[in-house]
């Protein structure tokens, strides 16, 4: 296998719900399958577009989702996952250009905001709203600046909209590790951006959140 499908391999991998791939080529080395085993968390066909999204943003490589095969398992590790929703998004004006971003995500009962002031003639909104999604998703795990945004930003795949964010995670011994999630725009960009920034991060979040079980147990 060449060099570059070992990179698509590893950055398949960081997708939710994602256990193991599989590349196939031929005598000219043209990839012809890509078998992927999953979980059940997603949905086969999401998995397939976050797929298209990755490989297309990270290398710039489009793939025929036909040579796609996704084998879904159960697992223990996905059964209970633990991880946050979008509740809410709210943006208030204080002039034509100042807006306070407020991200609201939920865990079971528990609800989790943070508010991001933006100027809109420099920056572009969708960034204040990863920052504060990803401000909640710090209070939930009761850390700081354990994600940081790398880029967020739209793209056309198929004739379709879709926001794809990087973030990076930060571990304790200084480590660095990129992650990539996306969300199709479906009514507002704005949500979609939450939600791109939420499927970026939740799998991480769940092995973060396993492994704090561990070690109280």
């Amino acid at each position: 296998m060449a060099k570059a499908y070992k990179k698509y391999c590893e950055l398949i991998e960081k997708l939710e719900g994602v256990l193991n791939v599989k590349f196939v080529d031929d005598e000219k080395g043209n990839i012809v399958e890509l078998h992927v085993l999953a979980s059940k968390s997603i949905h086969p066909k999401q998995l397939v577009r976050n797929i298209e999204s990755a490989l297309l943003s990270k290398f710039d490589y489009t793939i025929d989702r036909k040579i796609i095969s996704i084998a879904q398992i159960e697992s223990e590790l996905y059964a209970q996952p633990e991880r946050v929703k979008f509740l809410a998004l709210n943006l208030r004006y204080t002039s034509n250009s100042e807006v306070i971003v407020n991200v609201e995500l939920q865990k079971d009962d528990e609800v989790f905001a943070s508010n991001e002031n933006v100027n809109t003639l420099n920056t572009d909104i969708k960034i204040a709203v990863a920052n504060a999604t990803l401000s909640s998703v710090h209070q939930f795990l009761s850390s700081k600046n354990m994600f940081k945004l790398v880029k967020i930003q739209t793209q056309t795949i198929c004739e379709r909209e879709i926001v794809i964010s990087v973030v990076s995670y930060h571990e304790s011994k200084g480590s660095e590790e990129l992650l990539i999630g996306a969300c199709f725009i479906t009514s507002d960009p704005n949500i979609a951006a939450v939600k791109s920034v939420l499927n970026t991060i939740n799998r991480k979040i769940e092995f973060l959140t396993c492994k704090n079980k561990a070690r109280t147990k």
